[in-house]
């Protein structure tokens, strides 16, 4: 067995499964919404604060994932983590209550916290520098895949057997997944010396100091977070109030968005390859990626081509070109605090997505309320808050110039 075979084997294909997971359970409520919406009579509010807590668990618990996982290693702490996430999803198939429905979401938050970063540290240390970014690619199209297999097929499944068996299926899945890990993947001995705490809280501080990652930050915040928000929950209603689709419709329009955005994982060494052959930065290139991404949202918030396939699929393909600063950031660090410097950006961008989750339930509410359950307006605000805060970040991006300059 060759050693890339093996690095396939034991690394890439058990923690890409790891973030297939994820995806699915981030993406799946934009189709599980009205079920247990009607099962539950919960209002959007209601609705909205249950799935956010997923984001806002999985945002506070990125504070000590990073120590954890520099200290643990991937695989302990992504094994862990998901024996956490499999019996909190299928304790949310069991619940009926907001409450039980919310902690337990919050649940499967942390045990999804660290499907990235655990497969982002496992290649990190065993790779050159210069790979991160195609394997990272890699990654990042199992979840494309698994953010597919939460639309159509999870919509057809829950037609047939319910959302609470779903939520059981998902949460075996979840376990064995973790079994192949535990059994498959042995840590990477890097030789460092282990920090104490007082050292690792350091390390992270150091990141939030950088002034390059300042410059990165802002941008993944408002375009990553917000694309999260939507993606993972608003989308769903959004394709059925204001479009008007059926469920079934708006599952399969989100199943464009979920292969939009495997292609969309899968380009990072395009777009590097583009700025080497055209002359320009990376950055031009991500600049240039997010602002056709705001030109799709503008057109999607006055309702032009929305029933176009082509429209959601530029939408979702171009969100993802800011991921390529996640592997920047992986090479700017060094592997020694790599896992901190992923969950510093983490932690931000969850926090905004948990912001806009929530507040954009109750801005559909209190709109209804006061205009009626047939005006689609507040989702339309919502939206354009989004444009405006996106655009904000883009600007941000083109014209901030640290003074920390990034190790190659």
């Amino acid at each position: 067995m060759t050693n890339t075979t093996r690095f396939w084997l034991t690394t890439l294909i058990p923690f890409g499964l790891g973030y297939f997971i994820n995806m699915v359970f981030r993406s799946v409520n934009a189709v599980l919404a009205h079920p247990i919406m009607h099962d539950l009579s919960l209002n959007h509010v209601q609705i909205g604060f249950i799935t956010s807590t997923f984001v806002l668990a999985f945002a506070i618990f990125q504070i000590p994932l990073g120590l954890i996982t520099d200290s643990w290693g991937a695989r302990k702490t992504q094994v862990t983590l998901f024996i956490v996430g499999a019996v909190a999803i299928v304790l949310f198939g069991l619940s009926s209550s907001v409450t039980s429905l919310s902690i337990t979401r919050a649940l499967l938050g942390i045990g999804m916290a660290g499907s990235f970063i655990c497969a982002v540290k496992a290649i990190t240390d065993r790779v050159e520098p210069d790979k991160i970014p195609y394997y990272t690619g890699i990654i990042l199209a199992f979840g494309g895949v698994g953010a597919l297999v939460a639309t159509t097929p999870a919509k057809l499944f829950q037609l047939d057997f319910g959302w609470r068996t779903l939520c059981i299926a998902l949460g075996v899945l979840t376990f064995l997944i973790a079994a192949l890990i535990f059994i498959v993947n042995k840590d990477n001995k890097t030789g460092s010396e282990k920090e104490n705490i007082g050292e690792s809280l350091k390390g992270l501080i150091s990141v939030y100091k950088n002034g390059f990652f300042w410059r990165i930050s802002p941008l993944l915040i408002f375009s990553l977070g917000g694309f999260i928000a939507m993606q993972g929950l608003w989308l769903g209603p959004w394709l059925t109030r204001v479009d008007g689709f059926s469920h079934l419709q708006s599952a399969n329009y989100l199943l464009v968005i979920a292969v939009s955005m495997i292609f969309g994982f899968l380009s990072g060494g395009l777009f590097s390859n583009i700025s080497k052959k055209m002359g320009i930065t990376l950055a031009t290139v991500v600049a240039v990626g997010i602002g056709i991404h705001i030109l799709t949202m503008m057109t999607i918030a006055v309702s032009i081509l929305t029933t176009h396939y082509i429209i959601w699929f530029i939408y979702g393909y171009f969100a993802q070109v800011t991921l390529v600063n996640y592997s920047i950031l992986a090479q700017h660090f060094g592997p020694k605090i790599s896992g901190r410097a992923l969950t510093a950006a983490n932690i931000l961008v969850f926090f905004f997505a948990f912001v806009v989750q929530y507040l954009f339930g109750v801005v559909v509410h209190y709109w209804h309320k006061a205009y009626g359950m047939n005006d689609n307006g507040g989702f339309i605000l919502g939206l354009w808050v989004l444009i405006i805060l996106n655009s904000l970040g883009l600007i941000w991006y083109v014209i901030y110039r640290p003074t920390s300059k990034p190790r190659t």
